[in-house]
């Protein structure tokens, strides 16, 4: 067998196997399905190994420094976790966890003091909205970025793709936690339009220091990130009536 060719064999074995086997939540642990996850933001992101969110592989949002993700970033290279790191000011680090494929790559963005000042990324994994709400409670506020003109009042008047990760024509909705500094994207199937059911995912995050909600609608990073939100106001979010409860 060539060299190259048994490379790049090695690291598709390695990613194969890849498994989570323990969980951390706030609250209650959690005990999850263990699955092949090949991607760095696993298990750090959906059960708070090591530490949980906004904290991410040690770091935390407002108070570590350049050197403190110099050194998590190291830990990622010798771990295996992380195909390539790209760093460099002032765009902070981006984490790719496989050769293959962009998503589930990692940005760690830096302020002009050299801290961290938000930490974004997408899921590669299967992470259901049931999930984020049992670990992190109701949201703060929903941004649907579209209505439509359907009127949901049951999670059962939806078909629910098979399997519940399949990929569907969908439509995303900001899921905001500003006090515990989280942002969560999820997308609802169209065909669910009006609802939000536990089984609908999460595709992507962001991290940042806690505040209030007006801060983190006018934060330049966060609007930037989340094109959609540019511009928005507390006034054109949602509030959360619960599973099924319609929008």
């Amino acid at each position: 067998m060539r060299p190259h060719i048994k490379a790049v064999l090695s690291v598709v074995v390695f990613f194969v196997t890849l498994f989570v086997t323990s969980c951390v939540s706030r609250g209650p642990l959690l005990e999850p399905t263990i699955t092949p996850i090949p991607t760095v933001v696993e298990p750090g992101l959906a059960y708070g190994i090591p530490c949980k969110p906004p904290c991410w592989q040690g770091l935390v949002p407002g108070e570590s420094t350049r050197l403190d993700v110099e050194q998590a970033m190291e830990q990622l290279r010798t771990s295996g976790w992380a195909h390539f790191i790209d760093a460099g000011p002032p765009g902070g680090y981006f984490i790719y966890p496989s050769p293959f494929t962009i998503h589930g790559s990692i940005h760690v963005a830096m302020n002009d003091n050299d801290i961290v000042a938000a930490i974004s990324g997408t899921t590669l994994f299967y992470y259901p909205i049931g999930t984020l709400i049992e670990q992190f409670g109701n949201p703060e506020g929903l941004y649907v970025v579209s209505r439509g003109s359907v009127v949901c009042f049951s999670c059962e008047e939806w078909e629910h793709p098979e399997p519940p990760d399949a990929s569907v024509m969908s439509s995303p909705v900001h899921i905001l936690y500003p006090s515990q500094g989280l942002w969560f994207v999820a997308l609802v199937p169209l065909s669910g339009l009006g609802c939000i059911c536990p089984e609908m995912k999460v595709v992507s995050f962001c991290y940042y220091s806690p505040r209030s909600m007006r801060e983190a609608l006018s934060d330049e990073y966060l609007t930037t990130l989340f094109v959609a939100l540019k511009g928005a106001t507390e006034e054109d979010l949602t509030e959360w009536h619960g599973f099924g409860g319609g929008y």
